[in-house]
């Protein structure tokens, strides 16, 4: 993934142009010194990158170890004392009474123009 990323700013920094001096000084080089343009290209990728390398190494999956958020966590979850009851929990509701037909005289009300 690393040389995909490298791949794609090479090619930002080729299509954005000013590399008119850099190519010149290149070119000299490769004839001076009978280098490959390519040898001289990975020559200063290492000067720009120093020791860090450029992939990175696929970790060992064998010898895995516990996260260490995994580490600290406790055995079990202590219930929460204040939370809210649960919905079920509210109790009846009592009788409603008439209800229903007192949203049917509002709304025979509503639905007249006085």
């Amino acid at each position: 993934m690393m040389a995909a990323q490298a791949a794609c700013g090479c090619t930002q920094v080729l299509a954005a142009g000013g590399l008119d001096v850099f190519r010149s000084l290149i070119e000299a080089y490769e004839r001076e010194q009978n280098v490959p343009a390519v040898e001289i290209a990975a020559a200063l990728a290492r000067l720009a990158r120093g020791d860090i390398p450029l992939l990175l190494e696929k970790p060992n999956r064998d010898a895995k170890s516990a996260p260490s958020w995994q580490e600290n966590a406790p055995a079990a979850r202590a219930p929460r004392s204040d939370a809210p009851p649960a919905r079920f929990d509210r109790g009846d509701r009592g009788d409603r009474g008439d209800a229903p037909a007192v949203k049917r005289e509002r709304a025979r009300k509503l639905a007249k123009p006085e």
